[in-house]
């Protein structure tokens, strides 16, 4: 922690900056850079919003310092962007319906309708709706879309996931707007767990295990 009178930087601010109410403030040196943190500090105090202003100097400080990292690779900075877009767009998908119960179900995307299993997980997501749960699935195929099916669309959530064969969009899912698609398995994973309640394992195969 660095302390130090107000610097020019910050000196000619308009009224709603919340540093304009201290003559003195500290400024944490976050990236070694003492005009890049000042920048970064107003930043994080001006526009948080109800967030706090700590958390998001952490977030801006290491987005910077991943920048000017010399050895970071190209496709590092990538997977970082990515991963805090797709958090970013998940939890708006189901920030309007976080005061709803969910259930994250897996299973097989090879399951075919005439399947028992098939059957089942269409009935157990019928049943859990009419107890007041939402249904979250990948979005795709097989007992996914059993689920989706027996849910509705208007029950029901897809993460879908970008992959080369078979993980394409059910037809309960094609259009929603509760469907995302995802370029990363682990944001993808995490969120299955991250908006849910419950979580449920049908018949399935590797991935379901997983």
């Amino acid at each position: 922690m660095v302390s130090m009178s107000k610097p020019n930087i910050l000196a000619a601010r308009d009224i709603n900056s919340r540093a304009e109410f201290h003559s003195d403030i500290s400024i944490p040196s976050k990236t070694g850079n003492p005009v890049l943190d000042a920048n970064l500090f107003d930043l994080a105090h001006r526009f948080c919003g109800e967030h706090s202003p700590e958390v998001v100097l952490e977030m801006l400080a290491t987005t910077m310092n991943a920048a000017m990292d010399p050895d970071a690779e190209e496709h590092d900075l990538k997977i970082m962007s990515v991963t805090i877009k797709e958090m970013l767009d998940a939890d708006r998908m189901f920030r309007p319906f976080a005061n709803v119960r969910k259930v994250t179900c897996y299973g097989s995307a090879r399951t075919k309708p005439d399947d028992p299993s098939y059957k089942i997980a269409k009935k157990f997501s019928r049943e859990m709706t009419k107890r007041g749960y939402m249904v979250i699935t990948g979005g795709g195929p097989g007992i996914m879309q059993a689920c989706n099916e027996g849910a509705g669309e208007k029950n029901s959530f897809g993460l879908n996931i970008t992959l080369p064969y078979e993980q394409h969009p059910n037809h309960v899912m094609l259009n929603s707007k509760k469907m995302m698609n995802f370029y990363y398995f682990f944001t993808r994973k995490l969120n299955f767990l991250k908006q849910t309640d419950a979580l449920v394992a049908f018949t399935g195969g590797f991935g379901t295990m997983d």
